[in-house]
């Protein structure tokens, strides 16, 4: 493991270099991140390097960085996971000379056998996303610590293809591409302003000895029953987004529930499962009402957020990834997992609760609402009610067993306390405790709810509850 964070060092200080038949390499299917650094920062080395099979020499290396004169409040992320890498880099304020950041990722040979790239044509990537200008750059060393690069400037969205010809060395002699120690990946921004690129698999046009294919990702058949719950990282506890697939089982409804500035933040969207992924392109986040009997529809406003996007590695494992356009939010790419694994392979969990997942309104009160998914075979189920306080969007969340036609969430919680993407901090968020909710079901499209609130700012509540999408009751 010293050798492997030895290489991480060398990374870092790659990304400094910087500035003045498909063979495997890395699918980005095993999640690691969100790793952020902010001026002078470095991320703690055993954070950097992961075991990660099925990948070009069988762990994975990476690293941000930002510069240290870098204006305070700048950073860089990076992220793999869901067949994505992400890098970040979000700049305070426009400041050409001193505002350099970047991401790097990299794959070493450790103590096994040096690469052998002989065979190789081009380096193929898939680039699905470029804002901002950035340049990246592959760079490879030899058995002899012979540097070379290839560089793309002004990167595009779109295929990509590097061929060994584009390399050019770094240091004196000639690479021996049939004895290479480490592969590295990096992105940097350009005219020190903000830049996002996110890159699906990386591979090889040719033959790479000993290189592993990666293994075949779930069908959207296998997904589509066993997908619908609650995701979240580990490392992030206290944000999430819940999934739910609809009725008509086609339509997934999405919502994540975040934070700006300390305050609560949710959004609500539409998708269908395509290629293990599923992508919102039409999420909205609403505020403007009030809570109780003075929320009044007309007064909703909602404000289009941007696209975000699940990538599916199992059921269980994926990522998801915002790239909003609206204000006071910058792109994100989170490894998520589910809260309550399941059996990938057994089909939907408990038929008999699925039928009441989904989402759920009073008809009268269009903006505001209720999601509920059923977590395992246990009769575990998660509920969150996305509603307002103030004019500003709220939502709380709770777990509730169901008996019979009755659920009773008795551990509903209200938070607040931190910020959104790099400045989300899991130890800031404050959970208060908010009262019940209890749920009674006339069929799987109607139910009554009775909210019982214990904070003053709430009122107690009963709600007649209908599914927004209608199914066939068993």
């Amino acid at each position: 493991m010293d050798h492997r964070i030895n290489r991480l060092a060398a990374l870092v200080a790659g990304l400094g270099l910087c500035l003045p038949a498909l063979a495997a390499i890395d699918p980005f299917t095993v999640a690691q991140g969100p790793l952020t650094a902010g001026p002078g920062e470095e991320i703690a080395p055993e954070l950097g390097v992961i075991d990660a099979p099925g990948v070009l020499g069988g762990f994975r290396i990476m690293a941000p960085a930002m510069g240290d004169e870098a204006p305070a409040g700048s950073f860089s992320t990076v992220a793999a996971g869901g067949g994505q890498w992400d890098c970040v880099i979000d700049v305070a304020q426009v400041d050409p000379v001193t505002a350099n950041g970047g991401c790097s990722t990299g794959w070493d040979r450790s103590e096994g056998a040096l690469f052998d790239f002989s065979m190789v044509d081009t380096f193929d990537l898939d680039v699905l996303e470029v804002t901002g200008v950035a340049t990246l750059a592959l760079q490879v060393v030899d058995g002899d610590e012979t540097l070379a690069s290839a560089f793309v400037e002004n990167l595009a969205a779109g295929p990509l293809q590097i061929p060994r010809s584009a390399f050019f060395p770094l240091t004196f002699g000639e690479i021996d591409w049939a004895a290479i120690d480490s592969l590295s990946l990096v992105v940097i921004n350009g005219e020190g302003a903000d830049a996002r690129v996110r890159i699906g698999a990386l591979g090889a046009t040719g033959v790479i000895p000993g290189a592993q294919d990666p293994p075949p990702g779930p069908s959207d058949a296998e997904l589509s029953d066993t997908v619908s719950g609650n995701w979240f990282s580990p490392s992030r506890s206290g944000e999430g987004c819940q999934l739910t697939r609809e009725a008509d089982a086609s339509t997934f409804i999405l919502t994540c529930y975040v934070y700006r500035a300390g305050g609560q933040v949710w959004m609500i969207g539409t998708g269908a499962l395509v290629d293990g992924r599923i992508v919102s392109d039409n999420m909205v986040i609403t505020r403007g009402a009030q809570y109780g009997a003075l929320f009044d529809p007309d007064e909703v406003e909602r404000l289009p957020f941007g696209t975000v996007s699940i990538d599916f590695a199992d059921c269980n494992s994926g990522s998801v990834s915002m790239s909003p356009t609206i204000d006071g939010f910058a792109p994100v790419l989170l490894p998520m997992q589910r809260i309550v694994p399941v059996a990938c392979d057994q089909g939907v969990p408990d038929p008999v609760n699925a039928v009441r997942a989904g989402n759920w309104f009073d008809p009268q009160r269009s903006g505001e609402g209720f999601q509920l998914a059923p977590e395992g075979s246990s009769g575990l189920h998660v509920i969150t009610y996305y509603t307002y306080l103030d004019g500003e969007p709220a939502w709380l969340i709770g777990t509730g067993t169901i008996a019979g036609n009755r659920i009773e969430f008795a551990d509903v919680v209200v938070t607040s306390g931190t910020g959104f993407g790099a400045d989300f901090e899991p130890d800031e968020v404050v959970r208060t405790p908010f009262g019940r909710l209890i749920v009674e079901f006339d069929d799987c499209n109607n139910a009554s709810m009775l909210v019982d609130a214990d904070l003053p700012a709430f009122a107690d509540q009963n709600l007649d509850l209908t599914r927004i999408v209608q199914g066939t009751c068993p």
